[in-house]
């Protein structure tokens, strides 16, 4: 038997930098984007999906508004398309996106 005593790694201690938006009067918290939405977002960025203008302008929506259930169900594709004008939507879109573009660019570079 060892005397090695067992390492536990608490990942739910993990502090991840605050990213709140305000978007048409309702606050999100996207900090923490659920594993399953960060997955069909990078699949969506690697072109997974061979989709037109239209389709990928939705699909990109309808990827943000799942990152934003877990802090505020009320913001669905619907709602964001109804509720903001483009630039503000693209621009939200781009804000929510950000960490994981920027890890997949500091993923790559590491790479090359």
């Amino acid at each position: 038997m060892s005397d090695k005593i067992p390492t536990i790694r608490d990942f739910d201690k993990i502090v991840r930098q605050e990213r709140r938006a305000v978007i048409a009067g309702e606050e999100v918290d996207v900090s923490k984007i659920p594993s399953r939405v960060t997955l069909e977002i990078v699949q969506f960025g690697d072109g997974a999906e061979r989709l037109d203008g239209k389709e990928s302008f939705l699909r990109s929506v309808e990827l943000v508004s799942k990152a934003c259930l877990p802090s505020n169900p009320k913001i669905t594709t619907d709602w964001l398309l109804d509720n903001t004008d483009f630039e503000q939507l693209m621009d939200f879109c781009e804000y929510v996106m950000e960490p994981l573009r920027l890890r997949a660019e500091g993923d790559g570079a590491a790479k090359n």
